[in-house]
Formats: structure tokens, sequence, C-alpha cells
């Protein structure tokens, strides 16, 4: 019922018949935003989005959506969608490379992109928060489900946004569950360091990480939990319902640390102690973690009734049986063949031009 608006920024040199990547930029201060504004790419910051994102960005399909208090990719369980659902309308009209899709923002717009990472994975390729505070607002957060992809957290140590400590104890966290997490911490700079001069060299670091990052639509492994079914979905596996009266598996777990100390936003050599958890856990969850070798697919489930697996030939032998053992006990085992009407169905809910279901 509500009409977001969004910038496109197309390169001088698309080509239509030349797949190009595409980059979202998610802006910050979406809590205080009441109307909508201008993209960064006009003359300015806007929102304090980092100014130097054109000067290496001029390959790329560069997207600009526009985010509110009332509807936002951080805080809004209405909002969330706009972003997957922006991208799903410019692939209808542009050529863009559907494994050359990125993310990046600075501050709140960092956290969305966190959010995406940790709730919306499939459709992107890299993950890049400028000054983030890497928590979901709107459900779980489920650390564990960034590990078929990676986050590059570009952070400062007199952020007023996240502490520095914290910075260090998620970087060490997130690389101890199996996430590829990088941390770039920028020693004597504030909250909007991105839009500073002095970023514009250090920035280049994060572009020269996008030029070589790519999806992985199959992943060998996948650790997926949610609190919604609507965001169930991970490249090939999707949880379609849960049972959280059932017993929670010894492997689901809730990783989470105390932060004490957050630096004042007026005066960056002062400490205020504020005690909070770095990540909250407001609803029930169900995970499954699968794993595919050849023909033979294993899941285990904790709190999960349900679920669904999407298969392709870039995984599977269709002339051999498809196995697959669900904790232990195997459930399935025929021969299949592609199904025409999913396919096409799919391809059209999707406008996937990489990945055939």
């Amino acid at each position: 019922t509500t009409d977001v608006p969004f910038y496109v920024k197309v390169p001088a040199n698309y080509d239509p018949a030349v797949a190009s990547p595409a980059m979202v930029v998610l802006h910050g201060a979406v809590r205080h935003s009441t109307g909508y504004g201008k993209p960064s790419w006009f003359p300015g910051i806007y929102q304090a989005t980092s100014k130097f994102i054109p000067d290496y960005a001029g390959d790329y399909i560069t997207v600009y959506p526009m985010g509110t208090k009332t509807i936002n990719w951080m805080t809004t369980e209405s909002g969330f969608d706009m972003v997957n659902k922006i991208v799903l309308q410019l692939k209808s009209y542009l050529n863009i490379d559907d494994n050359r899709i990125e993310l990046i923002g600075h501050s709140n717009g960092a956290t969305g992109v966190f959010t995406y990472l940790v709730k919306s994975p499939t459709l992107y390729a890299g993950f890049y928060g400028m000054n983030t505070q890497p928590k979901v607002y709107i459900g779980g957060t489920f650390l564990q489900n960034g590990r078929t992809r990676q986050f590059y957290n570009f952070a400062t140590d007199k952020d007023y946004y996240y502490p520095p400590q914290a910075v260090k104890t998620i970087d060490s966290l997130a690389n101890s569950l199996g996430v590829s997490w990088h941390t770039e911490l920028n020693k004597g700079y504030p909250h909007w360091f991105p839009s500073l001069p002095e970023a514009k060299a250090l920035m280049a670091k994060i572009f020269m990480d996008m030029s070589a990052r790519l999806r992985n639509p199959y992943p060998k492994a996948i650790y997926f939990e949610t609190d919604n079914t609507k965001y169930g979905t991970s490249d090939w596996i999707s949880i379609t319902a849960l049972d959280t009266l059932s017993a929670k598996a010894v492997w689901q777990t809730e990783p989470n640390f105390k932060i004490d100390e957050w630096l004042d936003n007026n005066d960056f050599n002062k400490k205020i102690y504020r005690p909070a958890m770095a990540f909250d856990y407001p609803h029930k969850s169900g995970a499954v973690k699968a794993r595919r070798e050849g023909n033979n697919i294993y899941v285990e489930t904790s709190d999960v009734d349900s679920f669904s697996i999407r298969l392709s030939r870039e995984m599977i032998d269709y002339k051999q049986k498809v196995n697959v053992f669900v904790n232990g006990k195997k459930v399935f085992s025929k021969m299949i063949k592609p199904d025409k009407q999913f396919i096409l169905s799919n391809f059209e809910k999707e406008l996937d031009k990489k990945v055939i279901w």
C-alpha cells in the first residue's frame, strides 16, 4: 500500500547486451528521516553516506533506496522487503549480473546491510557495512546465517554507534562461528568517517574486495535459522514451517555478548556506562544444518516442522537417484527430473538468469 522512491544511476558505458554488476546503497539516519531526500551522488552528502561511492562505482548500476522512520530496512518489518523488491523490479528491465549484486551502507544503512546478511542473503554476493551496529531489530540476530557469504566491517574507534571493543569482539565471535567476517578498524575517526577526505583511499579497499566478490548460490553447506518463515530461505534450502514447541537441538544456540561501555556522541574521549546485550532473541526460532555430497543431501533440523530443497543441474546428476537424509534417517530416494512448470514460475518470480532451480 506504499510507494517507495529509489534512484538508479546507470553507467555511461552500460550495454544492455552485457550483464552489469549492481550495487545497492543504504543510507543512514532512518530513525530521524521524516521524508524523502536526495541520494548521495547528488552534490553534497546525503544522510552521511559516503560521497566517494561514485568515484569507485563507475561500472556498477548503483541503486539508492529512500528510507524513512516509518518504512525502512532496519527497524520496520513492513519496510524490510523493499530492497529485495527493488532489485527484482530492476532485473525486469536492466541487464544485471545476478552473481554480482552487492549491498553497502553507512550507519543505519550498514545495520540494514547486516540484517540482509543474516535474514535474507540469497540475492547478494557481498555485504559491506560502514560504521555498523551489527544487530537485527526486527527479529533474532542469527549470526551463523552469514556462513555462506562474507561481511566487510569498515569501522572506526571513535564511533558512538558501536564501541571499538565490541567491534573486536564480534569480529572474533563471527569468525569462530565460521562466518567470513573482515574488520577494517580505522583509528582516530568518528562515526561519519566515510564522508571525510581521509576515507577515500581506504574505501578503495572495499571496492577492490567487491570487484572480486561473486555469489555462490550452491554452497556445499548451509546453516540457516529464522523466527519468521517469510524470510526462511538461504540459497537452495527454505524453512517453510516452524515447530517451536519441540526441544531445541543442542547445536541451536544463541551466541551473544555484553557491551558495557559506549562512547559519548558529544565527546569521543568520554565513555558512557550503558550495559546491553549485543543481540536480541525476541521470538522462538527454528534452524537447519544442511550439506550436500553429490546426490546425497543431509539435513539436521531443530524446531523445524517442514522445509523444502531446490535443486539445479549444477548440484546433482539427474541420471542418479536423489537421496535426502533428515536427522540421520533416509526420507527420500528417487529418480527425479526437472519440472518445467516450476522452472518457469520460479524464474518469473526471481528473474535469476544465472541460477535455474
